[in-house]
């Protein structure tokens, strides 16, 4: 594993994500919404998707190519495409901005760095709303955003989850206190497996990413019998009642994950495995 990045440069990555963020206008997230990601973009698609879920709206979660073929074509309701991805030279973005174009979409938005002239070109002759995401750490930048665009949560949750939002610049020093011997473990396996539950993906793929693992896991694939390479697991706190079974299945037979429990409003726990993901593999993408 690397080393962790210094301190001070993802703080100033996150300070600079959550500057740029504020920066650009929403996206108008109206009627249902589908989320395409290629890999690269899910971890703030994912982010995106939880958020909107939690309001009360529609969110379907999707692949490019899937989204073209087998969902947009089938939508009784007006519907709003937000596409992430960091690759310049996507051609399945395109073909999903061409397909919403063609069926009549709410509005498509390309939630990308800038991408070849040539497609930055045909997304313009096609009318969609470009959000045009810093080079550096985009990965990083996409994920705040979408804890950003989150749509007004009901009761007094909003104001609690809203204050996590505002607090997000000094979420780095959180992380690595409340996660500092599962860090140090992690750094000093050599090879290690990601696991993760469905909240705790973002951070699972960002660790993947950041290429510190081969491939990202569902927890319930978690090795019970044999001690496979390093398990490192991705959860939320709120997930943990579901999941405890595995997790305790596998340290009886021997195996020992390193979890990074996230105990934070579920939204923001995906934003935090990324943080915490960051942390082990020193990587800001």
């Amino acid at each position: 594993m690397r080393s962790t990045p210094r301190q001070s440069s993802l703080e100033e990555a996150v300070e600079r994500s959550l500057a740029w963020a504020r920066s650009v206008t929403p996206p108008k997230l109206g009627g249902e919404l589908v989320v395409a990601a290629s890999p690269s973009g899910e971890p703030a698609a994912r982010i995106l998707c939880v958020g909107v879920l939690h309001s009360g709206g529609v969110c379907r979660l999707a692949h490019p190519s899937e989204a073209s073929l087998s969902l947009l074509p089938y939508r009784e309701y007006e519907f709003t495409v937000a596409a992430f991805t960091a690759d310049p030279k996507d051609s399945r973005i395109i073909h999903l901005v061409e397909a919403a174009s063609l069926l009549g979409s709410g509005g498509v938005y390309v939630v990308a760095p800038p991408m070849h002239p040539g497609y930055e070109e045909r997304l313009s002759m096609l009318g969609a709303s470009r959000v045009e995401v810093p080079r550096e750490a985009p990965i990083l930048s996409m994920s705040v955003a979408s804890l950003l665009w989150t749509p007004r949560l009901l009761g007094m949750r909003e104001e609690r989850f809203r204050g996590e939002v505002e607090a997000l610049a000094g979420s780095t020093s959180w992380v690595r206190e409340r996660f500092a011997g599962e860090i140090e473990e992690a750094q000093a396996s050599g090879e290690v497996e990601v696991y993760s539950t469905p909240l705790g993906l973002p951070g699972a793929l960002y660790l993947y990413l950041s290429h510190n693992s081969r491939a990202v896991h569902p927890l319930e694939r978690l090795p019970a019998h044999r001690p496979p390479p390093t398990p490192i697991v991705f959860m939320a706190s709120v997930e943990e009642p579901s999941f405890r079974d595995v997790i305790r299945s596998a340290r009886v037979r021997g195996v020992r994950p390193v979890v990074f429990n996230i105990n934070t409003d579920p939204i923001t726990a995906g934003f935090y495995s990324i943080l915490a993901a960051a942390e082990v593999s020193g990587a800001l993408i």
